[in-house]
């Protein structure tokens, strides 16, 4: 059911990038009725059949079984040769229509600029989410931290952090170390290695983003099925334990959470920005 799930958001996160699988879709269904010499090509029957495979949610499941839970959704299209088959499918289209004499040059040129604006409509032109402006913030708000730290710490840094500040941390400075990197949430990063952080991690992890979200102290969560309390007292000393000496929290974090970690740790969070630090040993 898991699977099944997946592969229905998946397909709903595939329409929501762009609108080329509607120009696929309607490039198969157009031929399908129409143009019988098309409908015989190899490649037309193996896209429509591979699309369907690939829409339908019971057998986009099991491509998503054969190649493993470290791939999502959008990977199975890898099978369907999208961009081929709407070359193909606008190709022998025109091709037709420039044909007929009775169309005039002005008709014809009408009717390929349409076709084109119209792939230009339905497609993303690239992913907003990783444009240069929208990575460029970020990336120079954790490269100021992250040279603060490294100037106010006495000591090779050991770093735990909000997902921000691990993400584009090792991108900025080779010389420091991670409790978890970016597979720890991103588990396509891992390829076909099955090696998992252990569960004390997987939980650090947790409280985390739930101190990024509502800046507490403890909650729970359910992890494979199975409902685990974490509290953060208990994550740091967890962290600390494993050899970090460097601690990023979220800037929300509350004052009463602040104050059980210096009460019962003896931990004092110092402002970094928009980041709140704690470092092991400082450079008097």
């Amino acid at each position: 059911m898991q699977l099944l799930k997946n592969a229905w958001d998946g397909w709903l996160s595939v329409t929501d990038d762009g609108k080329l699988m509607a120009i696929l879709l309607a490039i198969i269904l157009f031929y399908y009725f129409t143009k019988n010499q098309v409908k015989e090509h190899l490649l037309f029957r193996y896209t429509t059949v591979m699309t369907v495979l690939c829409i339908l949610p019971v057998s986009a499941a099991v491509f998503m079984a054969y190649q493993t839970r470290f791939y999502g959704y959008q990977w199975i299209w890898t099978y369907v040769p999208v961009t081929a088959f709407i070359a193909f499918g606008g190709t022998v289209f025109l091709c037709d229509f420039w044909e007929d004499c009775k169309r005039e040059r002005i008709q014809k040129a009408v009717v390929t600029a349409g076709l084109l604006a119209a792939l230009l409509m339905c497609g993303r032109m690239g992913n907003a989410k990783w444009n240069v402006e929208s990575v460029k913030q970020p990336l120079t708000a954790v490269e100021n931290l992250l040279s603060e730290i490294v100037r106010d710490s006495a000591e090779p840094v050991c770093l735990w952090g909000p997902e921000e500040v691990v993400e584009y941390a090792r991108s900025v400075r080779g010389d420091i170390e991670l409790f978890y990197g970016r597979n720890m949430w991103d588990k396509s990063l891992n390829a076909y290695s099955y090696d998992t952080y252990p569960e004390e991690k997987e939980v650090c992890y947790q409280w985390m983003i739930y101190a990024q979200d509502w800046g507490g102290l403890e909650n729970s969560v359910n992890i494979v099925g199975e409902k685990i309390f974490f509290n953060g007292v208990e994550c740091i000393r967890t962290a600390v334990k494993d050899g970090v000496n460097v601690i990023c929290l979220p800037g929300r974090m509350t004052e009463e959470t602040l104050e059980v970690f210096e009460s019962e740790l003896g931990m004092t969070f110092v402002r970094y920005g928009e980041w709140l630090v704690w470092i092991a040993q400082k450079i008097n």
